[in-house]
């Protein structure tokens, strides 16, 4: 790989589940995501759960442990999300160009907001 990041259906997906899961905070996870177990480098994000919760809501699929640890691989060493206080969450980077490219939108879906971050990323959805 070059220095520079590829990305595909999966980072998308794993963004955009990161990034819905930082700004719905107040979503409450149901009991079972909560019981469900992770390997040792997912279990020590806070928000792990909530992030796979919006996953699911996303995509309607569960991420298995080699999508989302390649994903948030990519998009750290991408500079679009980072880890705080143990929490996954955007950058400053992603949040402007997320800004920019809904500035004028006026309601952003789940779908829309897909395709924004598919363009962020240069990468397309797995239907397209």
């Amino acid at each position: 790989m070059s220095d520079e990041e590829e990305y595909g259906w999966t980072t998308v997906w794993a963004l955009t589940s990161i990034y819905f899961a930082q700004i719905r905070k107040d979503q409450k996870v149901p009991a079972s995501y909560k019981k469900m177990a992770f390997p040792q480098n997912l279990k020590k994000y806070e928000n792990i759960c909530e992030i796979i919760y919006m996953g699911d809501f996303i995509n309607r699929a569960i991420f298995n442990d080699d999508e989302l640890i390649d994903g948030i691989k990519r998009l750290t060493n991408g500079g679009f999300i980072t880890e705080q206080d143990g929490f996954l969450l955007t950058t400053q980077k992603f949040e402007h160009a997320y800004s920019d490219a809904t500035k004028t939108m006026k309601n952003i879906s789940i779908e829309a907001a897909l395709h924004v971050i598919a363009g962020i990323l240069e990468t397309k959805l797995h239907y397209e």
